[in-house]
């Protein structure tokens, strides 16, 4: 069964989605799509912390997992690379998997996320609109969704 964090964060953005597509006021939406950016950043990094951290405190003491849990809590810039580096420290397989499910629009997306959270952060200007966030969103779910199947997490 998913983690109930996980989705509530996806239905969260859902819903913001779907709200914000309905406001006329252009200079609003180019608002809300800076905003949406930096959620659906956090949506990832939080996503990966979750997943990998339930997977290890299911199969490990509580030593271990308060262990990786700390280390996990300063994974940021949910970069495809840095994800698959993550990986990497739990299961070369489960990296390539990454790496090569992740060519194309799924990588491109992720990385563009991140690439504009920070220039939002750092007070740059951006091009993105809502429209865009939202396939970058959808597109990053899809890394989301392999890690979960290696962690033995299945929808329901």
């Amino acid at each position: 069964m998913r983690l109930r964090e996980v989705v509530q964060y996806e239905s969260k953005l859902d819903h913001l989605f779907q709200t914000v597509e309905n406001i006329d006021d252009f200079e609003m939406q180019a608002h809300w799509a800076k905003y949406l950016c930096v959620l659906c950043s956090g949506y990832m990094e939080k996503s990966v912390r979750l997943i990998y951290s339930d997977y290890v405190h299911k199969r490990s003491s509580p030593q271990i997992s308060k262990f990786v849990g700390k280390k996990l809590g300063g994974f940021q810039n949910a970069k495809v690379e840095k994800i698959i580096d993550l990986a990497k420290t739990f299961d070369d397989q489960w990296a390539n998997d990454i790496d090569v499910s992740s060519q194309g629009q799924v990588k491109g997306a992720i990385n563009s996320i991140v690439a504009n959270r920070h220039n939002i952060a750092h007070g740059q200007d951006t091009q993105i609109t809502v429209a865009r966030i939202k396939e970058w969103h959808i597109e990053s779910r899809k890394l989301i969704r392999i890690i979960e199947s290696h962690c033995g997490v299945a929808a329901p």
